[in-house]
């Protein structure tokens, strides 16, 4: 259905457009996404390296604290 007065050649120039937009902005996206994923695991790897570190310092704290207890009560 054609309404009067409208250029329907417009139009379709017009979705043709919107597909190659589309296309590219998708491409895009993906590489944006791809790119995110790969700093995701960069972060999840430094985030492992941050916990085994805090792990280690409550060792420690822990350590010094036994030895300040067995300083203080000299059992």
């Amino acid at each position: 259905m054609v309404l009067p007065g409208v250029d329907p050649e417009k139009y379709k120039a017009d979705v043709a457009r919107y597909k190659l937009e589309k296309d590219d902005i998708r491409k895009d996206a993906e590489a944006l996404d791809a790119k995110a994923d790969e700093w995701n695991h960069k972060s999840d790897a430094k985030m492992h390296q941050h916990h085994q570190w805090a792990l280690a310092t409550t060792a420690e704290q822990i350590a010094i604290s036994l030895a300040a207890i067995t300083l203080l009560t000299r059992k």
